[in-house]
């Protein structure tokens, strides 16, 4: 097996946040995402983050079409979840491994992410 290490971010990288597990604050979002820019990265997210369906941030489809969505594309240097929780463990059986492994990224992530 070959370790795929992606790369550091550096200034005007594009950072992707993503919401595999439970809904969060819209203002923790923008505190967040006004951080990161404070770092000279430019914060980006796809609307759906910010559903809700139940105790998750949207349908297991959705979230794992959105975090597919982040690896998949090129101009995303990073990963970074908006928070932890034990909804992130629903998506293994629908994360396309291959596409990860094809397009590494830092991902970073804590609770039930890790």
């Amino acid at each position: 097996m070959t370790l795929h290490l992606a790369s550091p971010c550096q200034p005007g990288d594009r950072v992707a946040i993503v919401a595999p597990s439970s809904p969060f604050l819209f203002e923790r979002l923008q505190a967040g995402c006004e951080l990161l820019r404070s770092w000279g990265l430019e914060p980006v997210y796809d609307p759906g983050i910010l559903d809700k369906w139940g105790y998750l941030a949207g349908t297991d489809e959705s979230r794992v079409g959105i975090l597919h969505k982040a690896f998949a594309d090129p101009s995303i240097k990073a990963i970074v979840c908006a928070r932890g929780g034990s909804g992130a463990s629903r998506l293994l059986e629908h994360i396309d491994w291959e596409l990860l492994r094809k397009n590494p990224k830092r991902f970073c992530g804590f609770s039930d992410i890790t």
